[in-house]
């Protein structure tokens, strides 16, 4: 009779891991790149966030270069990172809020994550959302 418990219940758990892993293999990576119109050193995006999907921005910047990202939305909040050409991240903002400002410290291509967290992504709402890029000598 324990056997068959332990059975039962590893089945139980493996059905819950393999749901998850299935239900986070249809999400979506949808990836833009940030155009500035000619003579502007900045835009605005705006867009609206699904579930577990990720938008990705890259923009290109030169070292020594100051960036400034910010996010205008409503609840549920959405929220954004920042990565480096050599891929590491330099905002969290989830840790830091809706404002990144820095100067850079390496050219390439950046990208901006957006995302969802928690049960916001896993109960597939949505999130409208405004992003202010900016890229300043």
């Amino acid at each position: 009779m324990k056997k068959i418990k332990l059975i039962v219940g590893g089945m139980i758990c493996a059905g819950y891991l393999l749901g998850s892993v299935l239900s986070r293999a249809s999400d979506t990576i949808n990836s833009s790149i940030v155009h500035f119109e000619k003579n502007s050193n900045g835009t605005i995006i705006k867009s609206t966030l699904i579930g577990n999907d990720v938008d990705d921005y890259t923009l290109a910047a030169k070292a020594g270069q100051r960036m400034h990202i910010s996010m205008k939305s409503q609840r549920p909040h959405p929220w954004f990172n920042v990565i480096t050409p050599d891929n590491n991240m330099i905002y969290n903002g989830s840790m830091s809020g809706d404002i990144f400002e820095q100067r850079l410290a390496v050219s390439g291509n950046y990208t901006v994550r957006v995302y969802h967290m928690g049960g916001t992504g896993d109960e597939s709402k949505s999130s409208a959302y405004a992003l202010t890029f900016k890229i300043t000598d």
